[in-house]
């Protein structure tokens, strides 16, 4: 703040500041709440964020406080996002830095109706490589930059720029009709985010595919594993009992090289009987 306070006085902007110890969702909440000792309701034209990324436990005293004010949320992020919706003033703008786990997938949907019938989103870039822009802090995530304003009517185009992420790459940045970016057809509300030409156009041969999985008898599944949170089970070598364990560098050049002895990655995991969830019955799947 103080070097902002600076650069504004360098260039003749008149700036003031305060900085707040508080809980940003413990405070705000009370506010909306309205209640006779709430603190007083405090407005915006604008609002540049970087939320915290953490899952929202169920149960938790910032989940209740969320759900009490008709938020439906997973995440941190998305509830200060949801929180600001309400804060800001019409037509005020709203710039933040996000991971882009909202724009799809059935968790994220209350937040995106309440989101999107709030806020008209008017540029969202995106990332290409995960590791680029915050290579300095090792931060590992999908990240977005999204710019909306508060308006309950949606956009009529979405600027759509990607960049890989370094000070050494161009920006690259086309317009796209709102309809494209969230098709009016979608229930779900799932936002598109085609970074490329060529990913645009993939995406318009898709839409002409009008079946779904369900209707060949099919569904489709990340897989039950997620190594990270299963490490007690991890084994560098296959012991009785254990199953095999896959990863990229188990093929090469189109053949399955198993088990892969001395390698970074484990080549079996021992389930026990407790975690039958880890493991999918045997049949017929595509990996």
């Amino acid at each position: 703040l103080e070097s902002c306070a600076a650069l504004c006085e360098e260039s003749g902007v008149r700036f003031t500041s305060e900085l707040r110890t508080e809980d940003f969702i413990e405070r705000t909440t009370a506010s909306l709440e309205q209640g006779f000792f709430a603190p007083a309701l405090r407005t915006f034209n604008a609002a540049i964020v970087n939320p915290p990324y953490r899952k929202l436990a169920v149960g938790s005293r910032p989940h209740r406080q969320l759900r009490e004010a008709g938020i439906d949320v997973s995440n941190l992020y998305s509830g200060f996002l949801a929180l600001l919706s309400r804060l800001l003033e019409a037509d005020a703008e709203l710039v933040a830095i996000v991971p882009r786990s909202f724009c799809n997938g059935p968790y994220f949907r209350p937040f995106r109706q309440d989101f999107l019938g709030r806020m008209a989103l008017r540029r969202l870039h995106v990332f290409e490589s995960r590791t680029a822009a915050f290579s300095n802090e090792s931060v590992l995530q999908e990240n977005i930059i999204l710019r909306a304003e508060r308006s309950a009517s949606p956009p009529r185009t979405v600027e759509i720029s990607s960049s890989r992420g370094d000070f050494t790459d161009s920006v690259r940045s086309h317009l796209l009709p709102w309809s494209e970016v969230v098709s009016p057809r979608d229930e779900h509300m799932f936002i598109r985010l085609p970074a490329s030409e060529r990913e645009h156009s993939a995406r318009g041969q898709l839409a002409e595919i009008t079946g779904r999985l369900q209707d060949l008898g099919l569904t489709v599944s990340t897989g039950k594993i997620v190594d990270f949170r299963a490490r007690e089970h991890l084994r560098s070598e296959p012991v009785p009992g254990s199953h095999p364990l896959l990863y990229p560098s188990h093929f090469e050049a189109g053949l399955l090289c198993w088990p892969k002895i001395g390698g970074k990655k484990p080549n079996g995991i021992d389930v026990p009987t407790t975690r039958s969830d880890l493991l999918i019955p045997a049949g017929v799947y595509v990996v």
